[in-house]
């Protein structure tokens, strides 16, 4: 009987208080995912978070020759050869979830959600303090903040009870 490899994903914020500690315990936690059996893991793109988390599965792939690194399209979606070819210079994979095509604005939100779907681990970056400004203030005028992606995403894999890791806090 063959053993299912468990999967892990990468959520966060698009930018990071990057530090040689985060990226420790960044390493420490991949290598304790990979010693429970985790496989395969899952990147989006746009955020400083994904491509930390990228370089330290890279180079513990150099050790761990069977683990694969996936990319999880939210655009491009009907890109050509070149642009396929790109990206399998980077990832094992890449996997263009049917349901976002016509997502329009939430397509980042949805792919998160798929991410989350068929993950066993959650791994974020989520500073429970952080609200984006989605509008300018002028003229005295009061801000108005949005929900952040990563909260939606955050909210969601608690709903869905997933093991979350949260690499913001201490």
């Amino acid at each position: 009987m063959t053993e299912k490899h468990k999967i892990c994903c990468f959520i966060g914020h698009r930018t990071v208080n990057r530090s040689s500690a985060l990226t420790e315990r960044l390493s420490e936690l991949i290598l304790y995912l990979i010693s429970e059996g985790t496989r395969v893991f899952l990147f989006g793109s746009n955020s400083e978070f994904d491509e930390l988390c990228y370089e330290c599965v890279t180079k513990l792939k150099e050790n761990n020759l069977d683990i694969k690194r996936v990319y999880v399209k939210a655009e491009y979606f009907n890109a050509d050869r070149a642009h396929a070819e790109f990206l399998n210079g980077f990832f094992e994979s890449t996997v263009c979830p049917a349901n976002l095509c016509r997502a329009g604005k939430a397509v980042y939100i949805k792919r998160n959600f798929y991410m989350i779907d068929v993950s066993d681990f959650c791994v974020f970056y989520y500073d429970k303090t952080y609200s984006p400004v989605t509008k300018q203030i002028k003229n005295g005028q009061v801000p108005h903040f949005a929900k952040s992606g990563t909260k939606i995403a955050y909210d969601y894999a608690k709903k869905k009870n997933k093991m979350i890791i949260n690499l913001f806090d201490k």
